[in-house]
């Protein structure tokens, strides 16, 4: 009879233990789901609004502007050298850049949010991206492009239609062939807001 005591003291630590535990997975999870929150407020403030005016630097060093490319669908393709799953994302837009790269009512632009361009330049080299790229050496998260177009992650996707409007945010889910097809295709078709 002396061990029944011990077995109920026992198990009642374990389930205070559990409790507190699962109380901090609540508070953690519905900070967590706060942030998401907070994030797609911020989203959706854009989605189907005018595309930010933006004035960057390629690459290349050369002047770039979104603006000289109204009237075209704009991919834009936020990443880093150093995000894990930017390759991946890459390889994703290779064949959309094959098939309509060369078409006039199309571009697709990569905003890197190295630090240094020699990295971003590297990672290019290494993965075989041909399609113009933006940098703002030494701005990191704190890239112009990225915070006007509301970039908490990366990879993230944009894409503006041809009157300038941001029709995509984060179309990592999305077929961005089809999507891409449909916009070109049909100018005045649905909008599409994902995440």
């Amino acid at each position: 009879m002396k061990t029944r005591p011990i077995i109920f003291h026992a198990v009642g630590y374990t389930l205070v233990a559990a409790l507190g535990f699962f109380a901090g997975v609540t508070v953690v999870a519905s900070q967590s789901r706060k942030a998401k929150n907070d994030e797609f407020q911020q989203k959706s403030q854009l989605w189907g609004k005018a595309a930010p005016a933006i004035d960057a630097t390629t690459l290349t060093g050369n002047p770039w502007k979104l603006s000289d490319l109204r009237g075209k669908v704009v991919v834009l393709d936020f990443w880093a050298s150093w995000c894990p799953g930017c390759p991946n994302s890459m390889q994703r837009l290779k064949p959309i850049f094959e098939e309509f790269g060369r078409r006039d009512d199309f571009a697709l632009v990569g905003i890197s949010l190295d630090n240094e361009a020699a990295a971003a330049q590297k990672f290019c080299e290494q993965n075989g991206v041909t399609w113009e790229q933006l940098i703002e050496p030494k701005a990191g998260w704190n890239n112009s492009v990225a915070k006007a177009f509301g970039v908490s992650a990366v990879p993230s996707i944009r894409i503006v239609d041809r009157a300038g409007r941001i029709r995509v945010i984060d179309g990592d889910v999305l077929d961005l062939r089809w999507v891409v097809k449909e916009m070109i295709q049909n100018p005045d078709g649905p909008t599409w807001y994902v995440r």
